[in-house]
């Protein structure tokens, strides 16, 4: 657990570790330096957000980075002690809750949302897109930074048409 205090807190998490299949709490190998990179680029950012006086002058941005060992099941249960204790897991206290940032993976974001909306906080997803997430009346609180793939295909179809295109070629592989 990574704490950086603020007045106001936003929690993200990260899918850090894999997850071990003995059990949905442990936490196995690193997955990938590029989700390290990830959490450095969040901490960053919020170090530029807070050194900006002119952003937030009387607001200083913390966070609690939650490690979800890929396992949304993890994921839940911090985010849920987190919030009945109003402690990180080393016995910080912590500033009031914003909203989260979500995982990468939609699976932990569909398993979390459930719990963030019954506590009415926003969660900002930046998983793959998860049809199951955009249903609005579902998930009220969930937004998503990254483009649903209709989205994406009707944005190109329109910037073809508009270029006067009348065929094109697509190629795809996973």
């Amino acid at each position: 657990v990574i704490y950086i205090p603020g007045d106001v807190i936003i929690p993200a998490v990260f899918p850090i570790h894999s997850s071990q299949s003995s059990s949905p709490f442990a936490c196995g190998a690193l997955r990938s330096k590029a989700v390290v990179q990830e959490v450095e680029a969040l901490l960053y950012a919020l170090d530029k957000v807070n050194a900006d006086r002119e952003l937030l002058p009387t607001i200083r941005l913390g966070t609690v980075i939650i490690d979800s060992c890929s396992s949304g099941v993890k994921a839940v249960r911090d985010a849920s002690n987190l919030h009945s204790t109003g402690k990180t897991p080393r016995g910080d206290l912590v500033s009031p809750i914003a909203g989260y940032i979500g995982s990468s993976m939609a699976d932990e974001s569909q398993q979390l949302a459930p719990f963030l909306d019954g506590l009415q906080i926003p969660e900002i997803g930046t998983c793959q897109n998860n049809r199951l997430l955009t249903d609005r009346s579902r998930y009220p609180n969930f937004l998503n930074t990254v483009s649903s793939e209709k989205q994406k295909v009707n944005v190109t179809t329109a910037i073809l048409r508009r270029l006067g295109f009348s065929y094109v070629s697509v190629v795809n592989s996973e």
